[in-house]
């Protein structure tokens, strides 16, 4: 169920409007899985998102995302590791083989290789108050398959370019398609809102994955000072290794 902070609204001066950040916290459950002879049990985890003037910051247990609008830049955080890599908002608008792709043969770069699409749908429902509309997100290359349902609401007042490279980076270090940032990100600009609720079916090696994730709470707050920075002593890695 969707828990809704009182008062998302615009807050108004004599000197204009003054917004204070969106909070929004997702509850991510993968269902327990079999590969390769080993199960894994199933799995919840909660993600903090804030998302205001200076960029945007999701937070989860070993990943991070953070943009800083007055860099152009993307920060994927890796907090076991301590370390992060930076993305210029360039690559993004970029197409082809990442650096590490190059010289490698035809047919490892093929089985490599995954195709992304985003289709719209006329579907439509309401999740809590907010009204949705179903889009449909498909990857696959020579070892992996799958098709996530996104119900998107253009309800919750966010910067949504932002929130699009936020989808972007995320999917591009989980899926492993550093490779073809901008044309993932072309895919992905065709959502139009946030979602609210999202189910995937993941097929690896004859093993089917299953994960929900959903909006729980909306509130529009102050973020703590240090949520547009990177950690400290955190070390800076090669985005494209």
């Amino acid at each position: 169920m969707l828990k809704l902070a009182t008062g998302i609204t615009a807050l108004f001066t004599i000197t204009g409007i003054v917004c204070a950040d969106l909070y929004m916290k997702q509850k991510q459950h993968t269902d327990s899985y079999t590969v390769a002879n080993k199960t894994e049990p199933a799995k919840d985890e909660v993600i903090s998102i804030w998302i205001g003037d200076k960029g945007l910051r999701s937070a989860g247990p070993q990943q991070s995302v953070l943009i800083r609008l007055d860099k152009s830049t993307v920060y994927v955080i890796d907090n076991d590791k301590k370390s992060y890599s930076e993305i210029p908002f360039t690559l993004f608008e970029s197409a082809g083989s990442a650096p590490q792709m190059e010289g490698l043969p035809d047919f490892v770069v093929n089985m490599m290789k995954i195709t992304a699409s985003v289709t719209p749908t006329d579907e439509t429902k309401t999740i809590g108050k907010y009204n949705c509309k179903k889009y449909i997100q498909k990857l696959e290359n020579s070892m992996m398959k799958s098709e996530t349902n996104l119900w998107v609401t253009k309800d919750i007042p966010v910067n949504v370019t932002l929130y699009k490279k936020y989808l972007t980076a995320i999917l591009a270090s989980s899926a492993g398609m550093k490779q073809m940032l901008g044309d993932l990100s072309k895919e992905l600009n065709k959502i139009d809102g946030v979602y609210v609720y999202s189910s995937t079916v993941s097929t690896v090696m004859n093993n089917q994955l299953k994960s929900t994730t959903e909006i729980i709470e909306i509130k529009e707050d102050t973020a703590p000072a240090e949520t547009y920075e990177i950690p400290a002593k955190y070390k800076k890695t090669d985005w494209n290794k």
